[in-house]
């Protein structure tokens, strides 16, 4: 069955062949404004493609967490990994050897609350002397994006 507007024109052979929902949807356009079948829009034959422009410029940095670069784009920046650490006990002044990820930017590190010296600093690895009046407890590795701790790091 084809549909027919108000001025008998065939509305139902449309190229998109919708079937009946696009046929009764002509119809239900025609006569409520009484202009005939729906127009038909399509894009243009050609299209281009717009890239956005190469910068060198600085990621502008929201909460510590999220950075926005200058074109829109997003990085999500992460906390601190500690992957393994070396001796796994030491005596107050002994240097303990920290290996992870993203250590790079190290904050604070502490020996069950106390705070320590960093002597070297890398992104992988951290060189930390126990510091006085250090006990037994949670070894802590904090950066500007979050925190890493193993527990029960032992002062000998």
């Amino acid at each position: 069955m084809i549909a027919r507007s108000s001025r008998g024109e065939s509305v139902g052979n449309h190229p998109w062949r919708f079937g009946a929902l696009v046929a009764v949807a002509s119809v239900f356009a025609a006569s409520c404004s009484g202009s005939g079948p729906i127009a038909q829009t399509r894009p243009p034959a050609t299209t281009t493609t717009t890239r956005a422009p190469t910068t060198t410029a600085v990621y502008q940095t929201l909460p510590p967490r999220v950075a926005v670069g200058p074109t829109g784009q997003i990085r999500v920046n992460t906390g601190p990994v500690i992957g393994k650490y070396s001796p796994l006990s030491s005596p107050v002044g002994g240097t303990v050897i920290i290996g992870g990820r993203r250590l790079g930017s190290v904050t604070k590190v502490t020996f069950n609350g106390i705070p320590a010296t960093v002597s070297l600093e890398r992104p992988t690895k951290l060189k930390v002397v126990v510091p006085p009046g250090a006990t037994t407890g949670p070894l802590t590795v904090t950066t500007p994006y979050g925190s890493d701790t193993i527990p029960g790091f032992v002062v000998t």
